[in-house]
């Protein structure tokens, strides 16, 4: 018998100790306990799995949020929103703790409102107002890999000094891998096609980013179709060496994926070179490269080849093909030629008009230089253009009237590297003639790196137009309210490179769109990370 007591109240005094509460601050991520407890006034209270209720404290909600799950596999930036509520009548200082488990690589950061923290930041409080709301963002960015992975951040947000009332909230990131699963790609996207200024060294460039979650070795190969005479080498170029092919292949190994913020060449990504040297010019010539990266990971499909084109030219010639105007009084075209070329250079001109129909005439003039016979020949600075100027006249004509010509230009000291540009001369009853408008203006940006912009990080902008003019790029959040106007100076026509310095915004997506002479481009939308 009194094995039996002591037996119940063995039982009894485990059964007390195993339903005894006592309070304290559950860790995130760990299950929420669900059953009940006694106060101290002797109500009860029920555990609930994302909030506790205390009668004294319901001080704020959480009345809204966007979503528990996001696919983060293009490895850009993805934010989760939530808004919280005050709904007291005092003002309420409201906390974030957040705790997660993320792959290597990955990053996340919180902001309150317009206050952004550090990734290493887990919690910082804000006051709200007795009826007013604060937004509450939770950026992912993921690192880029060769198989699926998913991350989870939990926040719980909170009453300072206030334990009771507290509400947790958990979110899903899940990676799946692109087909092919590349976990690198170019910072300056497709841009792999050069042009150059003639004979000499050339240096192609683009920068190669590893989005692995861990340092990954690269072998880079190359193949080549080169004109004889030229060579070519290729090389891996960091802050503090550069690595260069011992034939036709180079190994290197990339630092892993940022775990904080972007601070220039050398963190995660890596330049890669290929220098090519040209022989003298016989004509306008081209190479072409074929170069396979291919990652020492343990996906044998984790490897890309790309194809470089090196385009090598002296100068360029910007004209319209048509040239319209009335019969009667002579009528002056003018357009420049520019040398490309980094020294002086002279250029030969010959214009072929063929058989004129009668009473025509078309002269042309380069600079100050007039031709002597058919030909001009004019010196041109380095990176410097000039003038050359058609002068077309007509009889008065009362109907219609055609004729083709030809200007060609050569590099005088090396005539091979020749052009040719075809133009037409219409000539056309005075109230017959078309008025140019401007609705052919064409602007276009072909790149936009790197994306996303980390930090102070400059954003760099190929936008390609179709006339001289000044431009400006115009910045606008989401939600389509304009945060900036950026001067991009004057562009000329053709490709231009422009840089956007530093911006004071919070981290997010932007649109960009350039405009220039009452032309605007299309979006580009861009990551901003701090």
């Amino acid at each position: 018998m009194k094995t039996l007591r002591l037996t119940v109240l063995l039982f009894a005094s485990l059964f007390s100790i195993c339903f005894q509460f006592s309070p304290v601050h559950a860790q995130a991520g760990s299950p929420i306990m669900r059953g009940s407890m006694t106060s101290q006034d002797g109500s009860t209270e029920k555990l609930y799995t994302k909030r506790s209720f205390h009668s004294e404290s319901q001080l704020f909600q959480v009345y809204s949020h966007d979503t528990n799950w996001k696919d983060v596999s293009d490895g850009g930036l993805h934010t989760y929103l939530v808004w919280v509520k005050n709904i007291s009548n005092t003002d309420q200082g409201i906390y974030f703790y957040r705790s997660q488990r993320i792959p290597a690589g990955w990053t996340s950061s919180v902001c309150w409102g317009s206050n952004c923290f550090a990734a290493s930041d887990d919690s910082e409080s804000a006051t709200i107002h007795p009826g007013d709301s604060l937004l509450l963002t939770l950026d992912m960015t993921a690192a880029f890999n060769d198989v699926p992975d998913s991350g989870k951040v939990w926040m719980r947000i909170g009453v300072l000094n206030s334990i009771p009332d507290t509400v947790q909230l958990s979110f899903y990131s899940a990676f799946i891998p692109h087909n092919p699963p590349l976990i690198f790609q170019w910072a300056a996207g497709s841009k792999f096609q050069y042009v150059f200024n003639g004979a000499g060294s050339h240096s192609m460039t683009n920068y190669l980013e590893n989005h692995g979650g861990v340092a990954t070795n690269f072998k880079f190969t190359i193949q080549d179709s080169l004109p004889e005479g030229w060579s070519r080498t290729l090389c891996i170029v960091s802050q503090s060496k550069t690595t260069c092919a011992n034939g036709d292949t180079v190994s290197y190994v990339f630092p892993d994926f940022p775990s904080g913020t972007y601070h220039g060449e050398g963190t995660y990504r890596e330049r890669v070179r290929i220098m090519l040297q040209s022989s003298s010019l016989v004509r306008k010539d081209s190479a072409v490269f074929h170069l396979a990266i291919k990652p020492k990971t343990t996906n044998p499909l984790d490897s890309a080849n790309y194809r470089f084109v090196a385009i090598v030219n002296t100068h360029t010639f910007a004209n319209d093909s048509v040239l319209s105007f009335t019969g009667g009084e002579p009528q002056e075209f003018s357009y420049p030629f520019n040398n490309l070329c980094t020294i002086r250079k002279t250029y030969s001109f010959s214009l072929l008009t063929g058989t004129l129909p009668q009473g025509w005439s078309i002269r042309y003039s380069v600079a100050d230089s007039s031709p002597v016979g058919s030909d001009v020949r004019h010196v041109f600075d380095s990176l410097g253009f000039q003038t050359v100027k058609f002068t077309l006249q007509a009889p008065s004509v009362t109907q219609s009237d055609t004729v083709m010509f030809t200007l060609i230009a050569r590099d005088a000291d090396n005539p091979g590297d020749s052009s040719v540009y075809p133009m037409m001369a219409i000539a056309e009853p005075q109230n017959a003639v078309s008025v140019k408008t401007e609705d052919n203006v064409g602007i276009v940006v072909t790149n936009a790196w790197p994306n996303p912009v980390y930090g102070a990080s400059k954003l760099n902008l190929d936008v390609l137009t179709d006339r001289d003019a000044p431009a400006a790029a115009e910045i606008y959040d989401m939600a389509g309210s304009s945060m900036a106007t950026v001067d991009l100076g004057l562009l000329h026509r053709g490709e231009n490179a422009v840089q956007i310095g530093a911006l004071s915004l919070p981290s997010g997506q932007y649109i960009i769109r350039v405009e220039q002479a009452g032309a605007s481009s299309e979006i580009v939308k861009v990551n901003y990370i701090r």
